[in-house]
């Protein structure tokens, strides 16, 4: 080994003492970065030695050629060096002298030994592949043939020995693959020709055999399992791999034709996003399709009509794309545009102010600060509308002479305090103003749009009886409808519908539709659209009787893959070093001679989802079971009740329900943990009808690219409603008494009714199950045990009679006792000391 020192006066020479090998040591010292004396021969430096002393590297592995003075041809043998780099043999001029340099290469093309002459001329480039193509040894003539072995490679592209010439002619060893395609040497053909075919197998592991052609050349092949049959591939594997591959939706892979975006538009949106907070907030989701707003006009058009000549609050209107859609249906006489980024967006919004006779009116503050927002209504901006009294009956009913549109969604989304966005903060403002008649429904009630994160759907609009909070229940409350207009129209909420149930309900919608002459493009349907159209226009479905597959888990379609893989033969059950490494020795009741064999990481996990698939169909065999007797009882109990006459003797029928329902319970004891969640989830879905299931019409599906940033977005129509007579008398007090109670039990919604009434106060459940006669009557979806109704399934009815028969018990708690306990700060009217303090 020698060392080489750098010069301090030189500042791109080496720092520290490198040490270098032999086939390199010429090269340093023909280059001109060191003040060497350079050398013609490598033999003034080098000792005389026949092949180069090994060197460790990390990054880079060598090819070495060896040659040999023999009529023999020597094997060469090409490793697939880890660096970028491939090293040249060029020539070789004497016994025992060699030159080796490194080449670059930027292209990946083919390595064709064209022309090697001479008695001991090997010429070998071995070069990186990332495909897989057939290795073809196209022509090898001399007297001694060497035969191709298989060689561990990870590229994957042709390697064509076109010419060798000479004597001594080695042959290019094929490559061995990793994955499905092997190489096979079918066929051997002629003197000097050799065929090479890749065979698809199961295993990676090859059993060695040998043809022999004419001249006696040995070709070594592979031999299939006898279950496998030889499969011939006459092109490139690459293309073979596009022919598997399902062609994508017609629907996918036509977006451009209806998602049309200006390019200039993209252009001004990512200089703006580059400049920063300058020109605004960046997190802002803005619609840049103007396709999705005529598909939502068009099918939603004819129920904003009687909007006709309103006045419009557009909050956060962006661009403006939506906003003009609306101006130009509804021809309103005033449109506020609350825009607070007007540096970024007020070059899109100025032609619509300049236009003539425009209608439109800017105003610089963000309609999300109610501060801006009361001052917005007044009339000095809204001088047709016409504020109402509290005592005004008219205060109670819609008035459509105002329309409020919003966008609300951001991206990344925004938490704030006890919220997940500053959207689901804005939306509960939204329906607390239209309860206490604030802001603009000081009007009357106000129709609102509403533009909203679409993961956020579920927690206004549920689909699941599982995402009952106290906001959904509010919500229910304070509209008489919110409806889905556009969304993914997918459930995005870990717990899934039952996808029967769902398809049967979609079938019922687009029979609707029908009916009423109601269209979807084909790019707009959702996939339970597409089931339900594929199903009417086959005259039915298979019906999914499987638990499993009528509620599709997250990992259903890595189970699927797997088990496709397992059908297909392609997917490996045992590690091949297990067998190979690790024989059994000295255990215990095993056989001579048998070996260890490990399960695969990919086997192991599909058979431990098949086992899960096959206890999720027992748990749901055990749950129907007891879904259909809690059915049973509940029909007893309510003919019970009515004192129906096909009964019989009622008493009897009171001994036959006891019996029932002692049977009932013992099962449900004797349930697992994991069968008895899912029992609870399943009873309470079939109990009550969710509000997405009133829906008319089918919801029209959206696209991220249609927005920017990329992500979906939902949007909801809001027709608020007046409150309960209870709620509107001595409000805000009274409300924020039911504020209380539906805090309470929605805390646990996942609780018995009976638990959240013990809980609400002391001596509440005694007096308020005796005056709700909704909770019993299994017709309403009550139950005929308090202890068999979870909180979670009470309806507005129910809300309704508790919060009556809570303000008719004697003993109720006062309003300001319970917002202590709920941690609220209140003034207590009945304390003296407090009124002492704040003096006269």
């Amino acid at each position: 080994m020698f060392r080489i020192y750098s010069r301090s006066c030189r500042s791109n020479l080496l720092k520290c003492p490198v040490i270098l090998q032999h086939s390199r040591l010429r090269q340093i010292h023909c280059s001109s970065s060191l003040s060497l004396p350079k050398t013609s021969k490598s033999s003034d430096i080098l000792t005389s030695t026949d092949e180069d002393p090994p060197a460790k590297r990390t990054r880079r592995k060598t090819v070495t050629s060896k040659t040999v003075e023999e009529t023999d041809a020597s094997l060469v043998k090409a490793k697939k060096s880890e660096g970028r780099k491939s090293v040249t043999s060029e020539g070789v001029e004497g016994e025992d002298e060699s030159a080796v340099k490194p080449v670059k290469r930027r292209r990946k093309k083919l390595a064709n030994d064209e022309s090697v002459e001479g008695e001991d001329a090997p010429a070998m480039e071995p070069v990186k592949r990332r495909r897989k193509k057939l290795v073809n040894d196209a022509s090898v003539e001399g007297q001694d043939e060497t035969a191709a072995k298989p060689v561990k490679r990870r590229s994957k592209k042709l390697i064509n020995d076109e010419s060798v010439e000479g004597e001594d002619a080695p042959a290019m060893e094929p490559v061995k693959r990793r994955r499905k395609k092997l190489v096979n040497d079918a066929s051997v053909e002629g003197q000097d020709e050799t065929a090479a075919k890749p065979v698809k197998r199961r295993s990676k592991k090859l059993a060695e055999g040998s043809l022999e052609g004419k001249d006696g050349t040995a070709v070594e092949i592979v031999k299939l399992k006898q279950d496998r049959p030889e499969q011939a591939i006459d092109f490139e594997p690459e293309f073979e791999e596009e022919a598997e591959e399902e062609p994508e939706d017609d629907v996918e892979a036509n977006r451009e034709e209806f998602i049309k975006i200006s390019p200039a538009l993209r252009t001004y949106l990512s200089k703006a996003h580059l400049a920063g907070s300058a020109m605004g907030d960046r997190t802002r989701v803005n619609i840049l399709n103007e396709a999705l707003c005529d598909d939502i006009i068009d099918r939603f058009g004819s129920s904003l009509l009687k909007h006709t000549g309103c006045d419009i609050i557009d909050i956060n209107p962006g661009l403006g794309i939506w906003s003009s859609k609306i101006h130009d249906l509804l021809k309103p006489r005033t449109h506020l545009l609350m825009e607070p980024d007007a540096k970024k967006y007020l070059p899109y919004l100025q032609p619509l102010l300049d236009a003539e006779g425009s209608t439109y009116r800017h105003i610089p503050k963000s309609g999300t600060v109610w501060e801006h927002l009361r001052h917005v209504t007044t009339p000095e901006f809204l001088p047709h509308q016409v504020k109402l009294s509290p005592d005004d009956p008219k205060i109670n009913e819609p008035n459509s002479t105002l329309l409020v549109i919003a966008n609300l969604a951001h991206h990344p989304r925004k938490k704030y305090r006890g919220f997940e966005s500053m959207s689901q903060l804005v939306m509960y403002q939204l329906l607390a103003a239209a309860r206490s008649h604030a802001l603009f429904h000081e009007y009357g009630l106000i129709r609102m749009l509403i533009w909203i994160p679409d993961v956020e759907k579920t927690s206004w609009l549920t689909r699941h009886i599982a995402q009952m909070r106290k906001n959904a229940v509010e919500a229910q409350i304070t509209t008489k409808y919110i409806r889905e207009i556009a969304s993914s129209t997918v459930d995005n909420h870990r717990f899934v519908r039952d996808s029967e149930f769902a398809l049967n309900k979609s079938i019922d919608v687009v029979r609707n539709m029908d009916k009423m002459g109601i269209t979807t493009p084909k790019h707009r349907q959702g996939p339970m659209e597409v089931a339900a159209r594929q199903s009417l226009a086959t005259g039915g479905h298979r019906v999914k009787s499987e638990d499993f597959e009528r509620f599709r888990r997250g990992w259903i379609d890595e189970y699927e893959d797997l088990q496709r893989r397992w059908d297909e033969g392609t997917l490996n059950q045992y590690e091949e070093k297990a067998v190979e490494e690790n024989p059994v020795e000295n255990v215990k009741n095993s056989k001579p001679g048998k070996e260890k064999r490990n399960y695969t990481e990919e086997y192991a996990r599909y058979i431990f989802l098949k086992s899960k698939k096959r206890v999720i169909n027992i748990h749901g065999l055990l749950t129907e079971q007891l879904i259909n007797d809690h059915n049973n009882i509940n029909e007893l109990h309510s003919k019970i009740m009515k004192e129906d006459s096909s009964l019989g003797d009622i008493e009897k029928s009171k001994h036959e329900i006891k019996a029932m329902i002692k049977t009932y319970e013992d099962k449900i004891a004797n349930l697992p943990l994991a069968a008895f969640k899912i029992y609870t989830v399943r009873l309470d879905g079939a109990r009550i009808r969710m509000e997405f299931e009133k829906r008319e019409v089918e919801p029209l599906k959206v696209y991220a690219k249609e927005f920017r940033p990329h992500t979906e977005l939902c949007l909801l129509d809001i027709e608020p409603q007046a409150l309960w007579p209870i709620l509107r008398q001595d409000y805000p007090q009274n409300y924020d008494v039911f504020e209380y109670i539906i805090g309470s039990i929605f805390a646990h919604p996942a609780d018995t009714v009976y638990e959240s009434l013990e809980n609400l106060w002391p001596g509440a459940l005694e007096f308020i199950a005796d005056k709700c006669p909704s909770l019993t009557d299994p017709s309403k979806g009550g139950s005929f045990d308090l202890k068999h109704l979870s909180a979670r399934c009470l309806t507005t009815e129910m809300l309704k009679e508790i919060m009556e028969a809570w303000m008719k018990w004697p003993f109720r708690p006062s309003r300001f006792e319970l917002m202590t306990k709920s941690g609220s700060m209140v003034h207590d009217p009945d304390n003296l000391e407090d009124d002492l303090l704040e003096g006269p």
